[in-house]
């Protein structure tokens, strides 16, 4: 997936995890708080179905699809990808969201987030090319009659 990145330490913490690294915990939180209160949970992240965990309350038969989302710091920007998205809006009644944050030091699960869909999101978009008006940088040439002289 490309997202390494490098970590650097200031006082034998991390400043940088990768995103895998804050994903995977921020998922294993979300399952064992779910496995606390007695659900079935099942990683199914490696499936690409738009959530990490499926949740099923084995009386009820109530389902949660859950993503997790990991910081490596107290606070931040989240993303969702288009599959989840798609996902969050498709199952409002059982997509949920759980941030959790401080990953590199002593991780923290925020209140799970319902119906993630329902909040004002922001289109990221990715850049496939740059441009540039050649006039902005080039002039044309001029055509002299003869060459400049330099004295030495």
């Amino acid at each position: 997936m490309g997202n390494r990145v490098s970590a650097s330490t200031f006082g034998g913490t991390k400043a940088f995890y990768s995103l895998t690294e804050t994903e995977h915990i921020a998922k294993k939180v979300a399952m064992e708080h779910e496995e606390s209160r007695g659900r079935k949970v099942y990683d199914v992240h490696k499936q690409n179905l738009g959530h990490d965990v499926k949740s099923v309350n084995p009386q009820s038969g109530e389902l949660r699809l859950i993503e997790g989302k990991g910081l490596a710091v107290p606070t931040g920007t989240i993303l969702l990808s288009p599959n989840e998205r798609r996902v969050a809006e498709d199952r409002p009644d059982c997509y949920r969201l759980y941030i959790v944050t401080n990953c590199a030091a002593d991780p923290v699960m925020q209140e799970p987030v319902h119906n993630p869909a329902s909040f004002d999101w922001r289109e990221v978009s990715k850049v496939q090319h740059y441009w540039l008006n050649v006039n902005a940088m080039t002039k044309p040439m001029r055509v002299q009659d003869a060459p400049e002289r330099y004295d030495v």
